[in-house]
């Protein structure tokens, strides 16, 4: 494992994994809660934040924004 700052070329990922916890924990897609998902750059990078990312072999296990 190891963890990486975000890139565009994981959204799609990143917002898989997001939404598949969420349901796993029994709460749906909610778009006015997760619209950072289709656009991570904006929220963030673009916001001087920073998103990390831990992968297990290219794939997101876990993720964590400020």
């Amino acid at each position: 494992m190891k963890i990486i700052k975000y890139s565009d070329s994981y959204r799609k990922k990143v917002k898989d994994f997001v939404i598949s916890v969420h349901e796993e924990f029994g709460f749906p897609y909610n778009y006015e809660l997760d619209y950072d998902l289709d656009d991570p750059d904006k929220y963030y990078k673009d916001q001087r934040g920073v998103f990390y990312l831990l992968l297990d072999d290219r794939n997101p296990v876990g993720d964590s924004s400020s």
